[in-house]
């Protein structure tokens, strides 16, 4: 099986502050990535996603530059702080990225991350408005509108109760089965046991060093 993402001696510095250190790693299937608060599992995510850049190595997705055009087509990010316009309603920002993705929501596997996420109950309710759980659900069915080959989902564990989390694990398993490739972030495994159960790599980050096993 080919990787989705390949990096390769990734560093990543903010001043004098190394937060990524020399991180390799080839990613397909499902990846779980766990560690301490300012470990650098975001900044990972954030790199491989293209919303920020290297300060040295070599980071590419399906082959691709993170951040290009080609590349953002097939990614779909979810970030701890939903990628939502909070003085929209549900149902209209649903639509707005129904429309910048071209993909409607009875499209592909978004339909049952909005129906078994409980979504649906909030269609009009403004974002804004929403617990930080509940529009993190919102955001799952926004990312996945885009029938993504990569998805990039950082934090899995915060803002879901147990039930949630359970379906999330069914969902990205779901996603893998057809041909996606998930990499996911969280501060350690303790109630992931599900999601863990069908990752094809582990991998614990602190101080920057990535470690997989």
């Amino acid at each position: 099986m080919g990787s989705a993402v390949v990096a390769r001696d990734l560093w990543k510095t903010y001043g004098s502050n190394a937060v990524l250190k020399g991180v390799n790693l080839e990613v397909y299937g499902l990846t779980l990535i766990y560690g301490p608060n300012g470990a650098g599992k975001t900044t990972l995510l954030r790199l491989f996603a293209g919303l920020d850049i290297p300060s040295s190595g070599y980071v590419s997705v399906y082959g691709l530059k993170p951040g290009s055009l080609e590349a953002r087509r097939i990614t779909a990010t979810i970030l701890e702080k939903p990628l939502l316009f909070e003085e929209l309603t549900v149902e209209e920002n649903l639509r707005l990225f129904s429309k910048v993705t071209g993909y409607n929501l009875g499209e592909g596997f978004a339909l049952e991350a909005y129906e078994g996420l409980g979504v649906r109950k909030f269609l009009k309710h403004r974002v804004g408005d929403l617990s930080h759980g509940w529009r993190r659900r919102v955001d799952v069915v926004r990312a996945f509108l885009s029938n993504p080959k990569l998805i990039l989902f950082d934090e899995v564990n915060t803002g879901f109760d147990v039930e949630s989390l359970k379906f999330l694990g069914e969902l990205l398993e779901g996603a893998v089965k057809r041909g996606s490739t998930v990499v996911a972030t969280a501060p350690s495994l303790s109630g992931l046991e599900d999601i863990a159960s069908t990752a094809s790599f582990k991998c614990y980050i602190e101080g920057g060093i990535l470690k997989c096993g």
